[in-house]
């Protein structure tokens, strides 16, 4: 065999490989959103958020969003909210167990309500 021929071979095999290993990527895993209202916002709250995964389920990602409104500032996981209409990610990044402790610090706000939404993404 040539040296054209082995150098094809070879890159037929890395491509197939390739095409197998993000095929195989796309096609396990899935989501788990947990959601903790707060309509108490002038009160601390420490939550002790668990995903309920299998334990053949692993988490590699947390997404955590805020909604709602509140008539001061606040802290959740020390990331401030600014007084009024809230609509912020707070985190977004990779994860790697499958709990999650909130806190939430009212500081100044006495009245409103929050909608937090923690989405587990995870492997199989």
């Amino acid at each position: 065999m040539s040296n054209r021929t082995i150098t094809l071979i070879v890159s037929a095999f890395l491509i197939g490989l390739i095409v197998f290993a993000v095929i195989s990527f796309l096609s396990v895993g899935g989501s788990k959103t947990e959601t903790i209202i707060i309509d108490r916002v002038s009160n601390p709250y420490n939550y002790k958020v668990q995903s309920g995964l299998k334990a053949d389920q692993y988490v590699h990602n947390l997404r955590i969003v805020v909604r709602g409104s509140i008539n001061d500032t606040a802290l959740i996981s020390n990331v401030k909210l600014l007084p009024g209409k809230v609509d912020k990610v707070i985190y977004n990044s990779d994860w790697y167990s499958p709990d999650y402790e909130l806190k939430y610090n009212s500081y100044r706000a006495t009245k409103g309500n929050l909608k937090v939404e923690l989405t587990f993404l995870y492997m199989d």
